[in-house]
């Protein structure tokens, strides 16, 4: 790797206690080889002191003997204490003193103000009195697919409990057998995005997939729409289907025909000039419709570096003055207001003359988001903050790409360096805050990831698409201005690598297939942590059209780059010697054989169709010529990555 600034630390803090080589400089992103099998948490850490092993034993003695003493144990007894003698002395728990030196921070949120636990979601369907609904229910039947009342009451529960607080764009009013009468679309979107989540549910999601598309488009190409065809269009926007690369993910088509199917039934417009052309809805249902087709396509179209397609100031002012009258759910609320901030800055940063104010205006857009938090405090939640964060991360990275622009100009990117406080201020926020998404995500994994049954290990990635894109953006962030054009201090450097390496190992641990949303993923990091290109080539690389999501394709653009090289290299090389070379990633395109195995990869993941770019901003994409399924690891990071490829899978086959 690159740098003028050599690391000072080699080795992680585990391999430094036991005083063994480590090989976690080579592995980035990955953990090292000890670490990984041994699954320990690899950190570097250039302050870690050993501790002596006769030290530790002394600290964890200690501790051993704070608690027996809080319990009423004597020190030299292995008694259990009796629940009475429990009770009595559970307040002196709160007492014990901690010899570790480290500060709890579990029950406190990235701000430093003690977390508080996400607010409940009101009853939906009607769940809480559960004991009439299954005589209410039918079974119904999609494809080959028969669900019958006690599992369409499993999954709508599994929905209501864990889902819905992460897209909350269906109102308490509405029941599980009207669904079923009389909207067989929202049905199917709720069912269908239940069953590929819950573990306990049985395997009926592969066999859903191409009936509810065929139930999908012949919605789709009705007109018009009715309120609650929206509402799955959009949910099923947030949570989509496998798809074999990311260009074939129609959640941004998905967004603008809700979008016009909702302006079509005047749901747009405020409830007092509203016409009643569907009375069935109250005129805050409608809002609340609204307002979550601009929450969606905002945070969809940050990630793919468009402009959201509503900012127009007037509308977007009637959804925050809908929120500020409690006509949208607690969680919506605050979420919209923060897409709201989020849409403004993006509509401001396309206007040319937006760089000579890029200081005041960054400052203004951050306070206003930072603000929020004290707003809607009583509606706070981690699901709010990463929102918030992201928004923020976002600003940030149009903000660098601004000042970029301003260098590649004066072309004085050297001595800019060091002199440009702006733009040190804008990395060292970046910094931190890239580093709070990635550990409050992470957080968030595990608490989900509890609730699995034991010995379950086929995880689906748990949270909404533009979660995995947030975190996805952080680690490219902190790849680009910490990693591969290091900061001159270490420390920084070292916490940006810890971080990327959490993502990683994230990633990994949901991966289920070499090619899945989370395996793509994993290699895209690889390729960029762990490539050499020069730093004056670095800097050249850049997107500059696309807005903050332009960091992550500029990061595809390195790694294709990095790509040129290597096979340049290789090219060089077979003409000095006629003998093979050897496949990069182990995967030979020719026979789809993975090297030094008898398995045989699915045919439809060796031999990928190339698309074709042949004017604009992406048409560097067409020189692309990546072996094997390499090409569905960039060309989906380039979009975001998505899920699991569709044919060449049981029960994926179109």
């Amino acid at each position: 790797m690159a740098s003028s600034h050599a690391r000072s630390v080699k080795a992680c803090t585990a391999c430094r206690q036991v005083k063994l080589k480590c090989d976690a400089r080579e592995k980035f992103p990955d953990q090292c080889s000890r670490c990984k099998a041994r699954g320990l948490a690899c950190t570097i850490d250039a302050t870690f002191k050993r501790t002596p092993a006769r030290r530790r034993l002394e600290e964890v003695t200690k501790q051993l003997q704070d608690i027996k003493q809080a319990l009423g144990i004597s020190p030299h007894s292995n008694g259990i204490p009796s629940a009475e003698g429990i009770r009595e002395r559970a307040d002196s728990l709160d007492h014990i003193p901690d010899h570790s030196g480290a500060t709890d921070t579990s029950r406190r949120s990235y701000d430093g103000r003690p977390s508080k636990p996400d607010i409940p979601v009101q009853p939906l369907f009607g769940l809480d009195r559960p004991d009439g609904i299954p005589s209410k229910l039918m079974t119904m039947t999609l494809g080959t697919v028969e669900v019958d009342p006690h599992l369409t009451l499993q999954l709508f529960q599994y929905y209501a409990d864990n889902l819905h607080q992460y897209s909350p764009i269906i109102s308490n009013t509405v029941t599980i057998d009207k669904l079923q009468r009389s909207e067989p679309l929202l049905f199917w979107t709720i069912i269908i995005i239940a069953c590929r989540n819950d573990p306990a549910c049985p395997v009926i999601f592969p066999g859903l997939i191409n009936p509810y598309r065929e139930l999908l488009g012949s919605c789709m190409v009705r007109s018009p729409y009715s309120l609650r065809s929206i509402q799955a269009i959009l949910l099923i926007s947030l949570w989509p289907f496998p798809i074999r690369t990311q260009p074939e993910d129609p959640g941004w088509i998905y967004v603008g025909a809700a979008m016009n199917a909702a302006q079509h039934l005047g749901i747009h417009r405020p409830a007092v000039s509203r016409g009643r052309s569907d009375p069935e809805f109250t005129a805050s249902e409608c809002t609340l419709t609204w307002a979550a087709c601009f929450w969606v396509s905002t945070q969809i179209s940050s990630h793919l570096g468009i402009c959201p397609p509503l900012h127009n100031a007037i509308d977007m002012d009637a959804i925050v003055d809908a929120s500020r009258e409690n006509a949208l759910s607690r969680e919506l609320a605050p979420g919209t207001h923060i897409q709201y901030c989020l849409a403004k800055l993006s509509e401001i940063m396309t206007n040319p003359m937006a760089a000579a104010l890029q200081d005041p205006l960054l400052r203004a857009f951050e306070d206003e988001l930072n603000s929020l938090k004290t707003k809607y405090d009583d509606m706070w939640s981690n699901r709010l903050e990463v929102q918030l964060l992201v928004a923020k991360l976002m600003l940030f990275a149009m903000a660098m790409s601004q000042i970029e622009r301003r260098e590649d100009e004066r072309a004085d990117i050297l001595s800019s360096d060091s002199s440009n406080e702006p733009k040190k201020v804008v990395l060292y926020s970046a910094l931190a805050t890239a580093v709070q998404v990635i550990n409050l995500v992470h957080r968030m994994f595990s608490d989900i990831i509890a609730k699995y049954p034991s010995g379950h290990h086929d995880f689906v990635f748990p949270l909404p698409k533009v979660y995995f894109r947030g975190i996805t953006f952080s680690a490219v962030f902190l790849l680009r201005y910490f990693i591969l054009d290091p900061s001159p201090f270490p420390s920084d450097m070292e916490l940006a690598r810890n971080n990327v390496t959490m993502v990683h190992d994230l990633f990994a641990r949901f991966s289920n297939h070499p090619f899945d949303e989370a395996a793509r993923v994993v290699k895209f990091l690889e390729a960029l942590g762990r490539q050499n290109l020069p730093r004056a080539t670095l800097r050249k690389i850049n997107i500059r059209d696309r807005l903050g999501a332009g960091l992550v394709m500029a990061g595809i653009k390195t790694a294709w780059e990095m790509q040129k090289e290597m096979a340049q290299a290789e090219k060089d090389v077979s003409e000095d010697d006629p003998s093979p070379i050897r496949e990069s990633e182990g995967v030979t395109p020719v026979t789809g054989h993975s090297a030094g195995t008898d398995q045989v990869l699915p045919e439809t993941q060796i031999h990928l169709p190339m698309p074709m770019v042949t004017d604009g901003p992406d048409a560097w994409l067409s020189g692309l010529d990546l072996p094997g399924g390499m090409w569905d690891v960039f060309n989906d990071s380039f979009w975001g990555p998505n899920d699991l490829p569709l044919e060449g899978f049981p029960g994926f086959v179109q």
